[in-house]
């Protein structure tokens, strides 16, 4: 689906037939047409089949004894799914209703994983874990690791994780809470003695917030509290700088979540009573096409002592899923 300027995004709440079936959310994951749905839910990953805006569970995934799902992507190639309960790697089949295969597990050396990153083949995965990022390689047995790389100071803990589109650069956000020192570190893909390495090439200070990632090979979004930030790589130096920084319209107060659908290069800026809509144009500026006011703080029954929440759009643009530790709420999208 294509979104073109002079288009509208209208959102419209769905009422499920079972309101309580995506409750207790923690992650979510789509393949391509949205007909399929995996998601962690109280420690079990749930699949589920999406037909008409209907939604059937067809399997459930228990978590193993003293472990639980951290992580979870479906793998397009494969019909498969991935997972990291605890210290494995699990690559799972989808199959029936309290049914399972496990294709493959892969031991690791630590004992969860806070961000998980699949490459476009989905054959080199990152594991982040504190300070390390973990880079394993699906070889003909079984996934191998293949390099480690740290962050500056053995405090930090890595918050994002974004690959480039011909995946040879990799940013990472790091937040410190020892020395509130958060920064944005830039690796290059190198070639040393024919095997692949990591190179740290660029530490940029930055105040805490959302790494979104790569609009393309030469920039990347960063948000923070306050503004919209992007960088774009200096041909001259080959170092990343801020080229365009939009401050917010909505009150610095209110908590926010992201959404950048990259296909069509658009961004979502969600709050309790508003989503703005933001594409980036030819000059590589975003501006602001929509400002709709929408009010989900009931619908997904908003904390007001911390006021967070979740978002995630559909791989095909036509849903938006908003949800926080109790309930969700599914918006469909039309483009008028």
């Amino acid at each position: 689906m294509s979104f073109y300027q002079d288009q509208k995004m209208v959102f419209e709440f769905i009422n499920l037939k079972s309101e309580n079936i995506l409750n207790n959310l923690k992650q979510i994951s789509f393949n391509d047409d949205s007909t399929i749905l995996l998601t962690i839910q109280k420690s079990q990953i749930q699949t589920y089949f999406n037909k008409r805006e209907n939604l059937k569970r067809i399997s459930s995934f228990k978590v193993p004894k003293d472990a639980y799902f951290s992580q979870l992507q479906y793998l397009t190639f494969t019909n498969q799914f991935i997972a990291i309960p605890k210290s494995q790697i699990l690559i799972s089949s989808l199959c029936t209703l309290n049914s399972k295969k496990i294709v493959l597990k892969v031991q690791h050396n630590f004992c969860s994983c806070y961000k998980l990153l699949l490459n476009k083949n989905e054959n080199i995965l990152f594991i982040s874990y504190f300070n390390e990022i973990h880079i394993f390689e699906k070889q003909i047995i079984a996934w191998q690791c293949i390099d480690t790389l740290q962050s500056l100071s053995h405090r930090d803990t890595i918050e994002q994780i974004s690959l480039s589109l011909d995946e040879d650069q990799l940013v990472i956000h790091t937040s410190n809470g020892y020395s509130g020192s958060p920064a944005i570190l830039v690796y290059k893909k190198q070639y040393i003695d024919k095997q692949i390495q990591w190179v740290l090439k660029q530490r940029i200070n930055q105040e805490n917030g959302e790494l979104i990632g790569f609009l393309n090979n030469n920039q990347f979004l960063f948000l923070d509290y306050y503004s919209t930030q992007i960088y774009t790589l200096n041909k001259e130096n080959q170092k990343f700088e801020c080229t365009n920084s939009i401050n917010f319209r909505q009150s610095n107060f209110q908590f926010k979540s992201f959404v950048f659908w990259h296909k069509n290069q658009i961004l979502l800026i969600i709050t309790q009573d508003n989503i703005s809509v933001m594409q980036l144009q030819k000059l590589q500026i975003l501006s602001q096409l929509q400002s709709i006011q929408i009010d989900i703080s009931k619908s997904i029954d908003v904390d007001f002592a911390t006021n967070e929440f979740h978002s995630i759009l559909t791989n095909d643009g036509k849903y938006l899923f908003i949800w926080n530790k109790r309930n969700t709420q599914i918006i469909r999208i039309l483009y008028i």
